[in-house]
């Protein structure tokens, strides 16, 4: 697994303990390496999408597919890394 790579994953698990505690009655799914959402978080009110980055920032593609997942009505979030902080930002 090269840095890159670990780095990210290792973020992404960050992610998903979070949502584990704030969400206990949720499920929580990890889409497989390289998919798009990293995480949907399913609830009995609806399902919610998290992309888990470390810089922030969506590519072209990823902001095209991010409006198509919200156009079918689940809410689609972005969760970044600044320093060692979690910082969520909706789209």
């Amino acid at each position: 697994m090269n840095r890159s790579y670990r780095i990210g994953y290792n973020f992404e698990r960050r992610v998903r303990k979070f949502l584990q505690s704030q969400y206990p009655q949720g499920i929580i799914i990890r889409q497989g390496k390289s998919s798009f959402p990293d995480l949907w978080l399913l609830l009995p009110n609806g399902n919610h999408a998290y992309e888990c980055k470390v810089n922030k920032y969506l590519n072209r593609e990823e902001k095209e597919k991010a409006k198509y997942i919200k156009d079918r009505g689940f809410p689609f979030t972005v969760v970044y890394r600044e320093g060692h902080k979690m910082r969520f930002l909706d789209i």
